[in-house]
């Protein structure tokens, strides 16, 4: 959906620290698949110009500008390549067809020499016809990687371009090599959050430093799933969905001891419940929380997983026998604890 796309983009940037460290500190199963380049011969390797052509648009002297392929490609091969000795608004076009409302980016490599840009012209860039554009690129560049990403909307062929002189008009050479064109899946955000990182740096701010986390505990999905379940319901109004906890009110369940120390621990909260003073990463909390009766071993078992895998927390798996074990030996309490019974 491009419009949650789109908001999803301005929110990330708003808060992008915050969002790249979270994103560096989700566990992953460090796999990421290679997008499906949908364009042929996007390296320029094969004979002629496979489906690219000259669009002229606006040209001083027609019949001036030519699209031909340079062996001066970015890796030794070929590319494409654009010149004109008098001002031109000209692209190399192809009409590809595409997914009707589809999320895709379309870039690739751009080099320069000599070009000047005349009157708005923004130099050499990609763009959709009628459409997004990337930024542009003049004067006498080395290679340099552009992209801009779109929604198909209800279109089922987009005229993508390797546009010169784009907007206005330039003069000399520009070479376009390492063409794509990748769909993007609804369910990766590897893209977006590459480009919240990139406008992160490019807005000057401090540079936000990610260690990735090294994880001793591989967090095992299903139980995840039905962990976090457990917390939505349960415990996410009081320690928030960061684990951050609420300050002044509720401590917080991420980097507390309390919770990746000896599990038996918060079992024997969730069960029996806790009242009084307690203290958790340095700072004194007094609150009641009351026994989760409702619960059952599996239940307990599964999101006292997820918090101890969750967030910047990694200790081992708790398993529903210790979480019964727990209940028979504390069953006749009938009361809830202290932090300093739990101690």
């Amino acid at each position: 959906d491009a419009t949650l796309s789109d908001a999803w983009q301005i929110a990330a940037r708003r808060h992008a620290t915050g969002v790249i460290l979270a994103a560096a500190a989700q566990p992953v199963d460090g796999t990421k698949s290679t997008p499906v380049n949908l364009l042929p011969d996007p390296g320029f390797d094969g004979p002629g110009l496979g489906p690219w052509s000259l669009r002229p648009y606006i040209v001083e002297r027609p019949g001036t500008v030519e699209v031909s392929i340079s062996p001066d490609g970015r890796n030794g091969g070929n590319a494409l390549k654009i010149t004109s000795p008098f001002t031109a608004d000209a692209g190399a076009g192809a009409d590809i067809t595409v997914k009707p409302n589809t999320r895709y980016r379309f870039g690739g490599w751009i080099r320069t020499d000599k070009l000047e840009n005349k009157g708005a012209g923004k130099g050499a860039m990609f763009n959709i016809h009628g459409g997004a554009a990337s930024d542009g690129t003049s004067g006498t560049q080395d290679w340099k990687e552009f992209s801009i990403e779109f929604d198909s909307g209800s279109q089922q062929k987009v005229l993508l371009h390797c546009l010169f002189g784009g907007y206005g008009g330039g003069i000399g050479t520009a070479w376009y090599d390492d063409l794509y064109l990748n769909e993007l899946s609804s369910g990766d955000l590897s893209g977006t959050i590459d480009a919240v990182a990139k406008f992160h740096a490019a807005s000057g701010k401090p540079a936000v430093v990610v260690k990735e986390m090294v994880r001793k505990n591989k967090p095992d999905t299903a139980v995840h799933e039905r962990g976090a379940a457990v917390y939505t319901r349960t415990c996410i109004a009081c320690h928030g969905p960061d684990g951050k906890g609420v300050p002044g009110a509720f401590p917080p369940l991420d980097g507390a001891s309390w919770v990746t120390g000896d599990p038996t621990i918060p079992a024997r909260i969730l069960l029996l419940g806790l009242q009084g003073p307690i203290e958790v990463s340095g700072v004194k909390y007094e609150n009641v929380m009351p026994p989760h009766t409702d619960l059952s071993d599996g239940e307990i078992a599964d999101v006292l997983t997820y918090v101890r895998q969750s967030w910047s927390n990694d200790a081992a798996p708790v398993a529903a026998d210790t979480i019964k074990q727990t209940r028979a030996k504390y069953a006749s309490r009938g009361k809830p604890w202290t932090a300093e019974e739990l101690k």
